[in-house]
């Protein structure tokens, strides 16, 4: 039995006659469908919010039916009603790269709720959504089948869900269910849908599909020791009427974020569009039928805030987050500091004129600025006098206090160039990916506390982020950024080096130079202005991904990628690329980051801490710890490299740092 085809008239009619045929037959629940589907495209009909006020009066929500009477009348939605969520739990919403991840990991440090664990993508699916409304319309001599059909779905397809891509080498891609939760359990549970049989009535079959996706939330925060659950899978809130159809009693806290610094950050990560433009547009369709969504769900089982006032303000959005769902406010707030407004300086004006052109009214609507234009703020502060610390985003270890200080105690700060094997020394390297601004708060930090490092600055990707501090793309032609030769003379200025990250091979065939010619006109622009660059750091792409070699191969010093041959050919866009064809000396340069000799690794790659500092200490699984333990376990790892014999080199990414 199947139903990939399957469409309930129901789900998608938004007229009101219809809607009231189904109420003549007290088919509460479909009728809601087709009202709040009526008042999607209109929120203004007060027919449809007085027919939705009696139907959810019908369904037991005297509340709800209540305040769809007010709407009817014109007025503004109430505050937010304050209690613990009946049905135990808080979903979290947003579009990707808006701070869903950081707001599950708060919510679940509160002693009274539990992170559930990855997202369960179960929303993202349609037959997932169109599930219990299949099972309406199938007859009652066929229910038996259907229902052997539904737990087959659940185990599966969405006891388990495969991402296209890797978020690292070692990632299997499996995310949801199968994180945390046994199929024995599932089986057991999955005895729910047979109440499924005994009725006919679309509320109750809803109310006992919901039952189980609860159930199943219920389950982990129960064998955590909490109360309460808390589930993140970004469409939340665009899918939010399926959620409150099945589960009315839950919460859902809906975080929004500048669709430009989103733009921005859809750059670093491994999924997703990397073009500027079209991340923009994919921001503005979530954003939007989010919002289109909630306007027609009581106010009372949403809250939107900001993610900039989230980190910037952390103790009163926390306030009205624990007030919503019934909570205390027991959060932890020393971990927030971060970047806001980080397109001003990393979007090419041209796509920050298209934002403006097209989205303006929306950003407004958000609260956010809508001038364009490139900020040099960073640059100023950055210039001041040093009297700051950077707290790490994601867990709050302060960059000299907690990561330094204990290394300075037993070891010499060399520059990268300096390191040894044996040696008791260790050397700082920046792979500046898209923020500038971190960057050179983070150098006149290490200056005032006469600690060198080396600064890799990476030119934009044109395949999937044309624009970023260092230029854009016009066309096949790459634009430099001015004001990044202005940032760079400052690096030197505070005693620092700076170097290339490295994505020539990208450039080159996009471009449609040799590697050569490319890599000379990189050395040879920063050279004429007065900058040497001293090495380069190899970066990965998705466009190194997708062709299968590591983007520093391109020199003959540098390391094969295991199983590969040495000097082998990569054919992109029908030309060839001969790897390992290029000298460094040849071009000035001393070294490759990844080649240089060291005896222990640290870095923060992917907001993690990893590398065999870590993986050596007593607290190898430090980036499970919770918050409450992470720093002080941090910080015995830290001693303990400390006190190793040999040199480290340390790998910081200072867009995951921020002055706090």
């Amino acid at each position: 039995m199947q139903m990939k085809r399957f469409k309930a008239p129901y789900l998608k009619s938004g007229s009101i006659d219809d809607a009231r045929v189904y109420m003549d037959n007290e088919c509460w629940s479909e009728a809601c469908w087709i009202l709040r589907s009526s008042l999607e495209a209109d929120s203004g009909k007060s027919e449809a919010w007085l027919l939705l006020a009696e139907c959810s009066k019908n369904l037991g929500r005297g509340d709800e039916a209540r305040e769809y009477l007010s709407r009817a009348r014109g007025d503004q939605p109430p505050a937010n009603q304050l209690g613990l969520p009946a049905a135990g739990g808080v979903f979290i919403g947003g579009t990707g790269r808006s701070g869903t991840s950081l707001l599950r990991s708060v919510l679940g440090s509160h002693p009274r709720m539990a992170n559930v664990g990855g997202e369960t993508k179960c929303i993202n699916d349609e037959q997932f959504r169109l599930a219990p409304y299949w099972f309406h319309s199938i007859p009652q001599h066929r229910r038996k089948e259907a229902l052997a059909t539904l737990k087959s779905l659940w185990r599966n397809r969405f006891y388990c869900y495969v991402q296209d891509e890797q978020a690292s080498p070692t990632d299997d891609r499996r995310r949801g269910f199968c994180l945390w939760l046994e199929p024995e359990t599932l089986d057991t549970e999955l005895a729910r849908l047979d109440a499924l049989l005994d009725v006919d009535n679309l509320h109750e079959i809803e109310t006992i599909w919901g039952g189980l996706y609860a159930a199943l939330f219920a389950g982990r925060a129960q064998g955590a020791g909490r109360e309460f659950w808390v589930e993140k899978t970004p469409n939340n809130a665009y899918y939010s009427r399926f959620l409150h159809s099945w589960i009315p009693g839950a919460r859902l806290v809906n975080i929004v974020r500048d669709g430009r610094d989103v733009a921005c950050s859809m750059c670093n990560v491994s999924w997703g569009q990397k073009d500027l433009a079209k991340s923009l547009d994919w921001w503005a369709v979530g954003i939007a039928n989010s919002f289109v969504a909630l306007q027609t769900l009581p106010s009372s089982w949403s809250l939107t805030i900001r993610y900039e006032d989230l980190v910037t303000a952390p103790d009163e959005i926390l306030a009205r987050v624990a007030a919503f769902c019934g909570v205390e406010q027991a959060f932890p707030l020393e971990m927030f500091s971060t970047s806001v407004g980080r397109w001003k300086s990393s979007m090419p004006p041209a796509i920050q004129e298209y934002a403006l052109s097209k989205y303006a009214p929306l950003l407004k609507a958000c609260g956010y600025e809508i001038r364009c234009y490139e900020n040099d703020a960073a640059s100023k502060e950055a210039k001041t006098d040093g009297n700051f610390e950077m707290k790490k985003i994601s867990d709050g270890i302060r960059y000299v206090q907690d990561m330094l200080s204990p290394l300075l105690e037993k070891k010499r700060n060399v520059r990268l160039s300096e390191l040894a094997v044996g040696d008791q020394s260790f050397a700082l390297r920046h792979d500046v990916d898209s923020s500038i601004d971190t960057s050179l708060q983070m150098a006149q930090l290490e200056y005032k506390n006469n600690i060198v490092s080396t600064y890799f600055l990476l030119p934009p990707s044109p395949y999937y982020c044309p624009g970023n501090y260092y230029g854009h793309f016009d066309g096949h032609k790459l634009i430099r950024n001015s004001k990044m030769l202005e940032h760079a003379k400052f690096l030197v200025d505070k005693g620092h080096d700076v170097g290339l990250h490295n994505n020539i091979a990208e450039l080159a065939a996009f471009m449609g130079m040799d590697l050569r010619e490319t890599l000379t006109d990189e050395i040879e622009y920063f050279k004429t202005h007065g900058i040497n660059l001293v090495g380069t750091s190899g970066h990965g792409s998705q466009f190194y991904r997708d062709h299968d070699f590591v983007s520093y191969e391109i020199f003959s010093e540098a390391l094969v990628k295991p199983g590969a041959d040495r000097g082998r050919t990569i054919v992109v866009n029908g030309a060839p690329i001969q790897l390992h064809s290029l000298h460094l000396s040849d071009f000035g340069l001393g070294y490759e980051a990844y080649n240089l000799p060291h005896d222990h690794y640290l870095t923060d790659s992917e907001q993690k801490w990893n590398g065999s500092v870590i993986a050596q200490s007593r607290h190898p699984n430090l980036n499970e710890y919770p918050l409450s333990e992470l720093l002080a376990a941090y910080g015995e790892a830290m001693a303990e490299a400390a006190n190793q014999n040999g040199s480290i080199q340390i790998l910081i990414h200072p867009e995951h740092w921020m002055i706090g």
